[in-house]
């Protein structure tokens, strides 16, 4: 019995070994183990006798209870009277203290999935006020895009016109641009003029100033000015030596003292030479501007290189609604001034002169 217990403990060992489930095999008193009468055999019975003195006395095989092998099995957590005698269960590849430490597996599990809440009509409703919105964003995306497209093309025509308007100001003049605008004549000619002071012989076409000792003489006409941009054209000259004007009293109004050294209210273009008080011979085109018949006030002196006294041809524009005083002599453009003074209407305007001076060509236009 000793030898048959021996030889499962090694077969034992073996499926250890092997990497299989360790297998216990309880002990078993010899005198409790019974087991079935074993099949007659063909085989002669062999009795088996021990010498030594610790040994079983002399059995038949026949006559004694064989006991079948424990078949092996795998030991569960929950059962705890396995005994683990043979030590614990190894893989040829681990050590024992890898499987002492290794953690136990949790057994596998279904995880149920999260009910999904029920769509609301409320959530339907937020997900097409939200879509909405997108696609009013997406609309207005595209129209500031359009818009910035747009505007990106009249900058690009706005420049275009001012690049002409400039060339066409430094080839020809602003003068000149406005001038075919102004296409209403208001006055031609001298016809309508009467000598305020001085002694001037008028006719149609021209106008002389004959005395020359005259300081303040003027010849003034009945004009309506108003909002709209005023073109005067003449021709003059000086016909005296030394100090030397002439020039054109503009938008003229409240008049009480026709031969007082201002005109009322009105600006003054006057182009002068005086060598005495400026040392040089020099034509000096100046701006003035008249607050009564007593006071005036020069604003602009530039000198120019026309000659006063030959003819120059002269163009005064003046728009009152932004107060730009524009001069052109001889086609050119000198002078383009802002005046800041309010002068926005006038009744009349006047020619005058310092010393004898001639004029022709007079004529006044405006905007239809």
């Amino acid at each position: 019995l000793e030898s048959r217990v021996a030889a499962l403990e090694v077969a034992a060992q073996e499926v250890v070994s092997a990497g299989l489930a360790p297998v216990t095999t309880p002990a078993v008193p010899a005198e409790s183990v019974t087991a079935p009468a074993p099949e007659p055999s063909e085989e002669p019975s062999v009795v088996t006798t021990e010498s030594d003195e610790d040994s079983m006395p002399t059995t038949d095989i026949a006559s004694t209870p064989v006991v079948e092998p424990v078949q092996p099995f795998v030991p569960t957590p929950e059962d705890d009277s396995i005994d683990l005698s043979f030590g614990p269960f190894v893989r040829p590849e681990e050590s024992a203290s890898d499987v002492v430490n290794e953690p136990a597996t949790p057994a596998r599990e279904d995880v149920a999935e999260e009910p999904q809440e029920p769509v609301t009509r409320e959530d339907a409703v937020a997900a097409l006020d939200d879509a909405a919105e997108a696609a009013r964003l997406a609309e207005l995306q595209a129209e500031v895009a359009a818009l910035l497209a747009e505007n990106a093309q009249l900058r690009r025509e706005q420049r275009a016109i001012e690049d002409r308007i400039l060339n066409e100001i430094l080839g020809n003049g602003f003068v000149r641009m406005m001038e075919s605008r102004l296409t209403e004549s208001v006055v031609s000619g001298f016809s309508a003029s009467a000598p305020d002071t001085g002694a001037w012989n008028v006719t149609d076409g021209r106008a002389i100033q004959a005395d020359e000792e005259a300081f303040f003489a003027k010849l003034a006409m009945p004009v309506e000015q108003s909002d709209n941009p005023v073109l005067y054209s003449f021709s003059a000259r000086s016909l005296d030596e030394g100090w030397v004007g002439v020039g054109l009293h503009l938008f003229v109004s409240g008049v009480e003292r026709r031969a007082g050294y201002g005109m009322g209210s009105s600006l003054l273009v006057w182009f002068t030479r005086d060598p005495e008080a400026r040392g040089d011979s020099a034509t000096y085109l100046q701006v003035y501007r008249s607050d009564d018949d007593v006071d005036m006030a020069r604003v602009l002196d530039a000198a120019i290189p026309e000659s006063v006294d030959e003819f120059m041809d002269v163009d005064v524009l003046y728009e009152p609604t932004n107060q730009y005083i524009t001069i052109a002599v001889n086609g050119v453009d000198r002078v383009r001034y802002r005046t800041w003074f309010g002068i926005d209407s006038g009744v009349e305007l006047a020619l005058r002169t310092l010393g004898r001076a001639e004029f022709t060509n007079f004529a006044v236009a405006t905007e239809q």
